[in-house]
């Protein structure tokens, strides 16, 4: 039992000792292995146990004194040189709770004296040219040209050479600002850097030629490529050019190159097919309209014999030439087309379908509402959000039909989908309204046609005397006559002359709002400027004399119709008659 033997080969020791003295009455025993390599400050214990799992070795020495007395004797057998065996340094589990960690948190006087920041040190980075790249290219693509512009100027500054992608990605995104000057700039700035340009290049500096229809100077940057730097256009190339040439108007030039790209070996693709339909659509009128109409289709029948798929902008287009036209039941039919080419409208398509149907003048009125309920279930259906300008379309649409309620929801929704309305598009915009002739709510018509006129006023433009004498007759419809005194005085200020239907107007609205002295000025004021009243005015005036027993009025005025001979209608005869005028 305390019997120790030692090998000299390698380790420091092997000891035998008894289990405890509560484990011993059972004759068991337990073999306690300390290993030692020579040389090594910190020796390794293993304990092996016979049927218990294992424990540490510090546990045993607390226990047994016998233990304690043979593990020292082991110890002290070693050679003086040699580092003596001790206990190791591991700590129970439980005695982790009472090390003093307190060293980690206290500081120097180095790190007391340093200002404390929670902030990154910011240190000053070069970057690279391919860095510039992504990020420029990253920037053109989000439209932020102000940011990309000081990211170009800093990139130069810290010396780095702009290639010619990143002059390409700059000049892309100006282009789609459509600030020619800018890319026709750094297209320059480009050569002046002796920088070689490429397809991509040209093909954006000829796109931004389209902006401003500069025919001849895309013309000069197509030849330029072809014979100074020796590129072959490609299909972007042509349909850049082409592109141009509607732009300016020339029809023949962009049919010409059409032709050269084909005898030049290039496939026509959906770009260049949508672009020669651009240029036929565009040319429509009502006059030479079918003719460029049926050349638009050919074209789409041979887009679809190639195998080619016509996109929402081709639909678009050939719903544009027939609008122009005047050939709005031709093109109802491209719907069924698009849908067999599963070709899903935008709102660009939507809006151009309506302006077609009030343009059309030859389709009856049910036709149009029957096309436009079809084309709101359509988008309803596909849940595409109705952008201002198509809500602008649809009240033009709904005032050509009368409908005043529509009007009045759509005209709200173009309101808050916040849409800028130029002078002209207010003007037109008035003139569908005015055309609403019975109203259900008058003075909710007269506060719309009100917030209209404003809007004319605050761009600098004024209504027409026409539409100032349907504004004064809503005014009369809604019993408002003071706002047909400001009209009226409006209208005495930039007409020193009003007409006939201006006068007849304010007469008519005086008289809905009850101001007979008013109206007889205004009878007066005509009369004296050799107007004759027509019967409606006089059905009116003589009618309210009646109602409110103005007779001295109603003699006074019958003598004036006498004086201009004015002959009476039965049913004013008829009303005089009973008045004991004649």
């Amino acid at each position: 039992m305390g019997r120790l033997l030692f090998s000299m080969t390698g380790f420091s020791g092997i000891g035998v000792c008894p289990r405890p003295s509560s484990l011993s009455q059972r004759g068991r025993c337990s073999v306690v292995v300390v290993l030692a390599k020579k040389k090594q400050s910190v020796p390794t214990k293993r304990v092996l146990t016979a049927k218990r799992p294992r424990k540490r070795l510090s546990k045993y020495y607390d226990e047994s004194a016998r233990n304690k007395e043979l593990i020292d004797k082991a110890f002290h057998l070693k050679e003086q040189n040699e580092p003596s065996i001790k206990e190791s340094p591991e700590k129970d589990a439980d005695a982790d709770e009472d090390e003093d960690f307190s060293w980690m948190w206290k500081l120097t006087e180095k790190d007391s004296s340093d200002s404390f920041s929670l902030k990154k040190p910011t240190r000053n980075v070069q970057l690279s040219l391919f860095e510039y790249t992504e990020k420029l290219m990253e920037v053109t693509q989000r439209g932020d040209m102000e940011y990309a512009r000081e990211l170009f100027e800093k990139m130069i500054a810290d010396g780095v050479a702009p290639s010619t992608v990143v002059y390409d990605h700059m000049m892309t995104g100006y282009l789609r600002q459509g600030d020619a000057e800018s890319v026709f700039a750094l297209f320059d700035e480009m050569f002046s850097r002796g920088l070689v340009p490429t397809h991509y290049t040209y093909n954006i500096a000829i796109s931004a030629c389209a902006i401003n229809a500069e025919l001849d100077r895309a013309e000069a940057m197509f030849q330029e490529m072809r014979h100074l730097y020796k590129l072959r256009p490609d299909i972007q190339t042509y349909s850049a050019l082409i592109h141009v040439c509607v732009k300016a108007g020339d029809l023949g030039e962009a049919e010409r190159l059409v032709h050269q790209a084909a005898e030049s070996g290039l496939r026509w693709d959906v770009v260049i097919f949508t672009t020669i339909i651009a240029a036929y659509a565009y040319k429509c009128n009502k006059k030479n309209g079918e003719a460029y109409v049926n050349k638009c289709f050919e074209l789409k029948e041979t887009m679809k014999k190639q195998r080619i798929q016509p996109n929402i902008r081709t639909y678009t287009l050939l719903m544009k030439a027939c609008s122009k036209a005047g050939l709005m039941q031709r093109g109802l039919s491209i719907l069924h087309q698009m849908t067999d080419d599963n070709v899903v409208p935008d709102d660009r398509f939507y809006v151009t379908v309506l302006s077609g149907l009030v343009r059309d003048r030859s389709l009856e009125k049910k036709e149009i509402s029957n096309a436009t309920n079809a084309l709101l279930s359509e988008a309803k259906k596909l849940k595409t959000t109705l952008t201002g300008e198509m809500h602008y379309q649809l009240i033009r649409v709904f005032a050509m039909l009368g409908e005043y309620e529509k009007v009045q929801e759509h005209y709200e929704r173009m309101k808050d989908c916040q849409l800028q309305l130029n002078l002209e598009e207010c003007e037109m915009l008035l003139c569908f309204v005015l055309m609403l002739k019975r109203p259900s709510n008058k003075r909710e018509y007269l506060r719309l046609l009100l917030d209209i006129t404003s809007e004319i006023e605050k761009k600098g433009g004024t209504p027409t005397a026409s539409q100032y004498g349907l504004l004064i007759r809503a005014c009369g419809q809604a019993e408002d006559a003071a706002t047909a005194k400001v009209f009226w005085d409006k209208v005495k200020k930039k007409h020193k002359k009003p007409s006939q239907f201006l006068h007849q107007a304010m007469v008519l609205s005086c008289m809905n709002g009850s101001n007979l002295e008013l109206a007889l000025q205004l009878l007066d004021e005509m009369i004296s400027a050799g107007m004759t009243p027509e019967m409606k005015v006089l059905h009116l005036l003589f009618g309210y004399c009646k109602k409110h027993m103005e007779t001295e009025v109603a003699e006074k005025l019958f003598e004036k119709m006498k004086a201009l001979n004015v002959k009476l209608d039965q049913k004013l005869s008829s009303r005089l008659k009973g008045m004991n005028l004649e």
